[in-house]
């Protein structure tokens, strides 16, 4: 069926559900596209804080065992050096675990690259505390040592964890601003859909309004030539709705007054005819 054989009530009430599906669509799509990015924002920071919390946590259990291996190599009884070398043991392992569990959600190049660095430190460390405790076990200068090699290993050790706190921190930053900007695009892109809907429902509407006055304006003028005696003109329209009804209905209207006033004359030529054959006779009387 055609658009113009629908009937004037069809029409508009089609626009009107063509324009308020286009509007829920695009509303539907923007409020889901954003439930998408702060869905998807909300794990990358969960992720990320995670990963953030593991590397803090590594670092004070790296303090802590550290602290042990110092003091256990720097006691004077062998009471203080068991009881810190327990200590230390119960902190490495902790250590391991975590190290661990920190190199399996690393994801960047950067990141995974900085904890090689960070598990080649540990090695150092842990070939320093063997010479230190070989030191030990030899009566040698261990306080020299410790202070010389064993120290500046655990700062380094500590300093590249550091780094890795601040790239994570500063990986989470980037990620926030990207998220900001991406929740941006997404309102600017909701926006234009919502534009564009707008502006193809005034499109339709001027369409539909010059569907419905153009016959409008065709059926004034044909009554227009009506009311001031025009019969000659006559209106084809193929349209199925009102508007097309009025205009055939006029037409109609203008052919049966075309042939009452062809009646009319007729009529009144033959009574005209009568008339003068009457006083033609009454002339020969």
């Amino acid at each position: 069926m055609q658009f113009k054989n629908l009937s004037v009530a069809k029409k508009i009430w089609l626009l009107m559900l063509l324009v308020m599906a286009a509007m829920l669509l695009a509303g539907v799509g923007m409020t889901a596209s954003m439930k998408q990015l702060e869905s998807h924002l909300r794990e990358e920071v969960q992720t990320m804080e995670e990963r953030i919390r593991l590397v803090v946590e590594l670092r004070g259990s790296v303090e802590t065992a550290a602290g042990y291996l110092i003091a256990g190599n720097l006691a004077q009884d062998s009471e203080s050096m068991q009881f810190f070398e327990g200590k230390f043991g119960q902190a490495a392992a902790h250590m391991t675990e975590l190290m661990q569990s920190t190199e399996s959600r690393l994801r960047s190049a950067e990141g995974r690259a900085l904890f090689q660095q960070i598990v080649d430190k540990r090695a150092k460390l842990n070939t320093v505390a063997e010479q230190v405790g070989l030191e030990r076990r030899n009566d040698g200068d261990v306080v020299r040592l410790v202070r010389a090699d064993l120290v500046p290993a655990v700062e380094s050790f500590i300093a590249d964890l550091n780094a890795l706190v601040q790239l994570q921190e500063q990986m989470l930053a980037r990620t926030l601003t990207q998220a900001e900007r991406e929740r941006t695009t997404s309102y600017a892109l909701g926006l234009a859909a919502l534009a564009v809907v707008v502006v193809l429902g005034l499109l339709l509407a001027v369409w539909l309004v010059r569907q419905l006055t153009a016959p409008l304006a065709r059926a004034v003028a044909l009554s227009h030539a009506i009311a001031a005696g025009n019969l000659t003109q006559d209106v084809h329209d193929d349209r199925k709705d009102e508007l097309g009804e009025l205009l055939r209905s006029l037409s109609a209207m203008t052919q049966k007054l075309r042939s009452v006033v062809g009646e009319v004359r007729n009529g009144v030529d033959s009574v005209s005819s009568a008339a003068s054959q009457i006083a033609t006779g009454n002339q020969d009387l």
